[in-house]
C-alpha cells in the first residue's frame, strides 16, 4: 500500500472527528516505512493548518514495549493529547494500556488508533481502530511478482500499490467538550 497516502487518510479521519491535538509515535527509523507513515501524518497536519508540536511526536521502534514508553510519556505530562496515531498496533495497544494506567478513558477522553489490522486490533478493548492493509492481497501479487521475474529473467521489474481501508472500530470518538 501506499503508506503516506494511508497515514494520511487515518489523520483526516482523526480530524474530521473533531480532532486537532493528534499525536503521533513513529516506527523505527531504520525503516523506511516509519518516514512515510509520519509523512502522511505531517501532510494532513499541515493541509488542516496544524502545527506539529514536538511534545506530540515520540519515537518508538514498532514493539509494545516502545509504545509504552512512548504513551507514557505523551499522557503523564500535564495537557495530553486528545488522539494518538501509533504506527502499529503493537504500538497502538500499548496506547490503550497505558491510558488505563493513568485512568484516561478511551474513547470517551482520548482516541487512539494504529496501522496493520494485526489481530490484537480486534483482539483488545476497546477494540482499536486501523488502517487495514491488503495482507493476503499483497502476499498474493508479491508470489505473481516473483514468478513473472524468475519466467522472464530479464524482465522489468513491476510495482503494484494495493489498496488500504481505514477500519473503525471502539477506541476513537468525537474528543471530549471537557477538556
Amino acid at each position: 500500500i501506499d503508506d503516506r497516502v494511508a497515514a494520511k487518510a487515518m489523520t483526516d479521519f482523526l480530524l474530521n472527528l473533531g480532532h486537532s491535538r493528534i499525536a503521533f509515535i513513529k516506527g523505527d527509523p531504520a525503516y523506511d516505512i516509519s518516514r512515510r507513515r509520519y509523512e502522511g501524518y505531517r501532510d494532513a497536519m499541515t493541509e488542516a493548518g496544524l502545527p506539529i508540536k514536538d511534545n506530540l511526536l515520540v519515537t518508538g521502534d514498532f514493539s509494545y514495549e516502545s509504545g509504552l514508553r512512548c504513551a507514557e510519556q505523551l499522557l503523564a505530562g500535564g495537557q495530553h493529547p486528545t488522539a494518538i496515531f501509533a504506527s502499529n498496533d503493537e504500538m497502538a495497544s500499548a496506547a490503550l494500556a497505558t491510558a488505563y494506567k493513568f485512568n484516561i478513558r478511551v474513547p470517551d477522553v482520548l482516541s487512539v488508533v494504529g496501522f496493520d489490522d494485526a489481530p490484537v486490533s480486534r483482539a483488545i478493548y476497546p477494540k482499536l481502530t486501523t488502517v487495514r492493509q491488503p495482507t493476503q492481497d499483497m502476499v498474493a501479487q508479491a508470489v505473481d511478482l516473483l514468478a513473472r521475474r524468475i519466467s522472464k529473467q530479464d524482465g522489468p521489474t513491476a510495482s503494484v500499490i494495493l489498496s488500504h481501508e481505514i477500519i473503525e472500530r471502539e477506541s476513537t470518538a468525537k474528543p471530549s467538550t471537557s477538556l
